[in-house]
């Protein structure tokens, strides 16, 4: 039976037509309907196997990837592909089991939620950066403060502020000495000097009141001058200055 399948077309069509005569020598009208039936199958069933061969060749090309960075992802999975056989999967090697059965690593509960530790200290932060000089001198704190002892004893903190820093602006402004000792001890200028309270020693109070005056608080305004109104007459120059303001008893402004 396999040997007559593989004949030539035409060979296994004559055998069929002899088989199925009847007696007389003619073929009934069904069996030959059936008889042709059956050769159409088997002379269309190799130009059936080349189209299918033919076919499968052209997807196959379609499918292939136009680039060497092609990936397998790109090409989809092998089964969606006509003709393809059924393999392992591209994104699980072939030497380990699948991701789904292999077991998990677990991760201690204690671990996983223990806080991480802070990052200790050094032990020696190294040396201290030197803290700026101040651009006066002990001694200019020192003479200063023996004017405002002088000058404001009585007043109230920031009344002794304002008259250190007068003599401050003083010795920024063009008409006066450029030192701090210049401007205390100019002729004329302030009377502790001229009756000799300048050398008394400055209290704590009047210290701190220079040192913040030193240190950049000015509450005159930029005054360059200030006086006693009780104890000015009223002819004196001194009220044709600029009036900024008044602290305590004394009267601040400039000209």
């Amino acid at each position: 039976m396999l040997s007559w399948a593989l004949w030539p077309a035409d060979e296994r069509g004559v055998e069929i037509m002899q088989m199925v005569r009847q007696g007389n020598g003619r073929v009934h009208t069904g069996t030959r309907l059936l008889a042709c039936a059956l050769a159409v199958i088997m002379m269309g069933a190799p130009l059936a196997g080349t189209a299918l061969g033919r076919s499968e060749a052209a997807w196959n090309e379609i499918q292939a990837p136009t680039s060497p960075h092609a990936t397998r992802a790109s090409l989809g999975p092998a089964s969606s592909r006509p003709g393809a056989r059924a393999t392992a999967s591209s994104e699980e090697p072939q030497d380990r089991p699948p991701a789904a059965s292999r077991p998990a690593v677990p991760v201690p509960p204690e671990d996983a939620a223990a806080p991480r530790a802070p990052i200790p200290a050094p032990s020696s932060p190294g040396p201290a950066r030197p803290e700026p000089r101040p651009w006066y001198t002990d001694r200019d704190l020192d003479t200063l403060a023996r004017l405002v002892h002088a000058e404001s004893e009585g007043e109230p903190f920031v009344g002794r502020v304002a008259v250190a820093a007068v003599v401050l602006n003083r010795v920024r402004h063009s008409r006066f000495p450029g030192t701090i000792a210049g401007v205390v001890f100019q002729p004329g200028a302030f009377e502790p000097v001229a009756n000799g309270r300048i050398w008394e020693e400055p209290d704590r109070l009047s210290r701190q009141a220079t040192k913040a005056a030193l240190d950049g608080w000015d509450p005159t305004g930029g005054a360059i001058y200030f006086w006693n109104p009780a104890k000015v007459g009223g002819g004196s120059w001194i009220w044709q200055v600029h009036v900024t303001g008044q602290i305590g008893q004394h009267v601040f402004g400039w000209r």
